[in-house]
C-alpha cells in the first residue's frame, strides 16, 4: 500500500482564502530622536519576498535607507512583529504607496 496514493498534486489549496478572516490593520508611525526620525510600518501581512521587494522600491524612490526588523509593538512584551523600518519621515508617502498596492485606505492608520 502506497501512502502517497491519494496525494493530490493540485495546488488549489494554496488559492483558498478564508472569507471569515478580518483584514489586518496597518499602522504607520514616526519616531523622532533629536533631529533624526524613523518611520515604521507594522501589520502588513505579506510574504517576506514581497515585503523585501516593496522595501527596495521604496528605498530607491525616496532615497533613504531601511530594513525589516522584528520589534515589540504596542507594549505587548511577548509578541514580536515584523516591522518595516525607514530612515526619515515618510508616513504620507508610505500610506500612498501601500494604497497603490491594493490595500484600502481605511485599513491604514497613521499614529501620532
Amino acid at each position: 500500500m502506497n501512502p502517497f496514493e491519494d496525494f493530490n498534486d493540485n495546488n488549489d489549496t494554496d488559492q483558498i482564502v478564508d472569507q471569515n478572516t478580518e483584514p489586518t490593520i496597518l499602522y504607520i508611525w514616526v519616531q523622532k530622536m533629536g533631529r533624526k526620525s524613523n518611520t515604521y510600518v507594522s501589520g502588513w501581512s505579506i510574504s517576506d519576498n514581497e515585503i523585501k521587494s516593496h522595501l527596495k522600491t521604496i528605498k530607491k524612490s525616496i532615497g533613504c535607507n531601511g530594513s525589516i526588523k522584528n520589534m515589540i509593538v504596542d507594549g505587548n512584551d511577548t509578541i514580536e512583529q515584523r516591522v518595516m523600518h525607514l530612515q526619515g519621515e515618510h508616513a504620507v508617502y508610505l500610506k500612498d504607496f501601500i494604497c497603490n498596492t491594493g490595500i484600502e485606505p481605511s485599513l491604514i492608520h497613521i499614529k501620532g
